[in-house]
């Protein structure tokens, strides 16, 4: 770790972090905050020696993709053309950036999967009825009841999809990654309430507890992340190269709450400063905020606002558990899980002809694996940073010149 964020996020250029309502913000302040989050992101780049990169177009994925939806999509939208084809380029654009050394087939799946699952986070292609209509798809799945609608027979295909890919060499997988398929529709459902009202603790809770209290909805919004992004669906192919390769479950499973917490937190991370200029408030770092400020929880810098917690609490918080994190999943990949390859080593000095040839393949498994995360991370980092949506193309190339003091 060679930044101190809490030095660099105490600094009196980021007092403009002190806020914990953005809707009651002018559209000047949160200008000036979206720029004061930017250079924070660019010290986080710096810091997880971030590699910038952009990849080539991959047409034989767009042209499939393409056809795909000729088939499933389009019918269902055919006044909605050019928010498809946004669609399905940011899909196959997440299949290139995500897994750059996958086969196509992975790439192919995982396309599809995200432009279903974009499809049915957007308010401009679900009108308002087929959004509410989301909460039901899982229910009636498990009940085998029949499907709600046409884009619920979408889903349904998706889903099947996506267990027999995943779980192509291990049923256990296809089933784990199916779990996540349902649970990102639910949390697409849950999030249309969200946007309507805020569940009632978090909306109208009264007064702050004591800081010495225990406060029962202060774990909402980890609750409701760690469910709503899939994180297993997009990690899972991250080590399954083609249908018949795949690093095994036990080469990785040990780090999926930690491989979780990156695809969630970075994602918020780099999604903050559109969603602070859109003044959205039932995302994570927002909910976070309002939850800890009820929680009577005391701000950690010194600030002429207030002495409860604030945004700036929230972004330092975030940023320095996803400095920890990467950092840890890098040595898992390479000093931790080497360690286990000497011991394994050490056993086998005077093996047999077979113990020896099983060494090797795991010295094989182990350095893919480590080339696969390594692939993953750089990848997950460049596409939201070279996606329209987000705002960041200038991002590594602004710079900022802070020094740690």
């Amino acid at each position: 770790m060679k930044v101190d964020f809490f030095a660099a996020i105490s600094d009196g250029e980021f007092e403009c972090l002190d806020f914990h309502d953005v809707n009651s913000l002018s559209d000047q302040e949160k200008g000036k905050i979206s720029e004061g989050i930017r250079k924070i992101l660019y010290l986080l780049l710096e810091d997880l020696d971030y590699q910038h990169r952009v990849e080539p177009t991959d047409e034989l994925l767009r042209y499939e993709i393409q056809d795909c939806s000729n088939e499933h999509l389009a019918p269902l939208f055919p006044d909605k053309e050019k928010v498809l084809h946004s669609i399905l380029e940011c899909s196959a654009e997440c299949a290139e950036y995500f897994y750059p050394l996958c086969q196509h087939e992975t790439k192919l799946i995982m396309a599809i999967i995200t432009s279903i699952f974009v499809a049915s986070d957007d308010n401009s292609i679900l009108n308002p009825e087929e959004r509410r209509s989301l909460s039901y798809f899982s229910f009636n799945h498990y009940q085998i009841l029949p499907e709600e609608s046409r884009w619920h027979t979408v889903l349904s295909k998706g889903l099947k999809m996506c267990a027999e890919y995943f779980g192509s060499q291990d049923p256990l997988i296809g089933s784990l990654t199916a779990r996540s398929y349902c649970s990102f529709v639910d949390a697409c459902a849950q999030e249309t309430r969200l946007e309507h009202e805020l569940p009632l603790h978090i909306l109208d809770h009264g007064p702050s507890h004591l800081n010495s209290e225990d406060c029962s909805v202060e774990g909402f919004p980890d609750y409701f992340r760690s469910s709503s992004a899939a994180p297993l669906l997009y990690l899972v192919p991250i080590f399954k190269i083609s249908r018949q390769k795949e690093v095994p479950a036990h080469f990785w499973t040990s780090v999926i709450p930690a491989i979780s917490k990156f695809i969630n937190h970075m994602n918020d991370l780099l999604s903050c400063p559109k969603e602070v200029l859109a003044g959205e408030s039932w995302n994570y770092l927002s909910m976070k905020t309002k939850t800890k400020r009820q929680a009577g929880r005391p701000t950690i810098f010194k600030s002429k606002y207030s002495g409860l917690w604030t945004f700036r609490d929230t972004l330092y918080e975030t940023i320095s558990e996803m400095q920890r994190t990467t950092l840890a999943l890098d040595k898992a990949f390479t000093q931790c899980i080497m360690t286990e390859m000497l011991g394994l080593s050490a056993h086998t000095n005077d093996a047999s002809r077979c113990a020896k040839k099983k060494q090797s393949q795991v010295h094989e498994e182990v350095q893919l694996a480590a080339q696969l995360w390594t692939a993953y991370k750089h990848g997950y980092i460049a596409w939201h940073i070279n996606c329209n949506r987000y705002g960041l193309e200038r991002l590594p190339f602004e710079g900022y010149t802070y020094m740690v003091k």
